[in-house]
């Protein structure tokens, strides 16, 4: 009995105070419910945050990287630019050069005539060398600058012959174009006729050119000979007389010593009285 007595006794004192830790137990949690979930959501909004930052850092460092690239690639193009600027400023370096060496004159050959002509002059004298079938003959002159022979200055004749191998000029006329040159101070420097045969071998003096040199030379006059061929070969010559020729402009390219092709003259026939030059423009 007694021992039942203290058995229920115990329990009753257990069981209050089961009940009382119980209910400490249950007060506990009800305070601290709110801030569990306070904090679970805000460790919630923590992680978002910290993901958006990481995800932006990723993305960021994505542009970083594609900007690095392009920086590279940047660099490496302007590089290229430089170099490909570079070689364009040597090119046009280059060319200038070439110009300017292609305009400053020849250096002058003591004990030599140097002759100057431009390539218009040239295209003039062979139109009128060659405007009939028959051979042509003409004198020209010019100035004398620098110990160099400018030639600008076309004199036609009157002709007591002209055949197709023979052309003698007028002594009367030939006597006029001397005093004409005289009289404005210029010499008899060059005079012209020409072939009517084809290609370089057309252009060779014969026998009465060469008497007809001889007498020029024989004279005292500078003076050297141009013959034309009939499709636009030019050959310069002398016997004794030392020259050198200078032609500038286009249109005109040197196939040997002394020996020249008019580039802008079309083939002809020979029983065509008028030549026909063509004056090519560019990019036709």
């Amino acid at each position: 009995m007694i021992a039942s007595k203290i058995i229920r006794w115990v329990f009753r004192f257990l069981k209050k105070d089961i009940y009382r830790t119980y209910r400490d137990a249950k007060s506990l949690i009800e305070f601290i419910t709110p801030w569990r979930r306070k904090y679970r959501e805000e460790r919630i909004m923590t992680c978002k945050q910290s993901l958006l930052s990481t995800a932006a850092l990723i993305e960021m460092s994505k542009e970083i990287e594609t900007l690095q690239r392009n920086q590279k690639d940047l660099l490496m193009n302007l590089l290229q630019s430089d170099d490909a600027i570079a070689s364009i400023s040597r090119n046009i370096n280059l060319l200038l050069e070439e110009m300017r060496k292609s305009r400053e004159p020849e250096p002058i050959i003591k004990g030599y005539h140097n002759y100057v002509m431009g390539s218009a002059f040239i295209y003039d004298c062979y139109k009128l060398a060659t405007k009939a079938p028959e051979e042509n003959l003409f004198f020209a002159t010019g100035v004398e600058l620098d110990g160099r022979i400018i030639l600008n200055k076309i004199l036609p004749l009157q002709l007591s012959v002209s055949t197709f191998v023979r052309v003698v000029g007028d002594i009367c006329s030939v006597a006029e174009a001397l005093e004409s040159m005289e009289m404005f101070n210029h010499r008899f420097f060059c005079y012209f006729h020409n072939h009517p045969g084809s290609g370089p071998g057309a252009t060779f003096p014969s026998g009465i050119d060469k008497a007809m040199q001889e007498r020029v030379e024989r004279g005292g006059y500078p003076a050297v000979g141009g013959i034309f061929s009939a499709d636009g070969y030019l050959r310069f010559f002398s016997l004794k007389n030392k020259f050198k020729i200078e032609i500038f402009g286009k249109g005109m390219r040197q196939i040997a010593e002394n020996l020249y092709k008019l580039e802008f003259v079309k083939k002809i026939s020979l029983r065509v009285p008028q030549t026909e030059i063509s004056w090519r423009s560019r990019g036709r």
